[in-house]
């Protein structure tokens, strides 16, 4: 067995879930847990966030993250799998494919989207990938 297949169920349930936890890990090494929406895709986690938000600042130093299934609040629960995973930053048309992603899961996605596209301004959301 390898340790892909050995993720695949917590992977299942983390793709099944609303939201997720993403520990991103702070230059002295402290994790910061933060509840995300996100859609899993060929065992990659795409999630969308705004480009000045302490993830991503701490994504920019340290890849490493933690992945679990979560509720709204963060709440994660005991019989949930821990995840270890890479987090990356997306570029603009890795971001698109992430929001057509989160889209087809989430049509609150898409109205945001549109909503900054009437308005004509620039989308502040940057893509981020996990891979497991």
């Amino acid at each position: 067995m390898t340790v892909r297949d050995s993720k695949g169920p917590a992977i299942e349930r983390i793709a099944r879930s609303s939201n997720v936890s993403l520990t991103t890990f702070r230059k002295d090494g402290r994790p910061v847990a933060t509840p995300v929406g996100g859609v899993v895709s060929d065992n990659t986690l795409y999630i969308l966030s705004y480009a000045d938000t302490g993830k991503l600042k701490r994504l920019r130093n340290n890849p490493r993250v933690t992945v679990a299934p979560c509720d709204s609040a963060g709440f994660v629960p005991a019989d949930a799998a821990t995840i270890e995973g890479v987090g990356g930053i997306l570029n603009a048309e890795e971001t698109r494919h992430a929001y057509r992603l989160m889209a087809r899961k989430t049509p609150l996605a898409r109205l945001v989207h549109a909503w900054y596209a009437v308005r004509r301004k620039p989308d502040p959301w940057v893509g981020v990938e996990v891979t497991f």
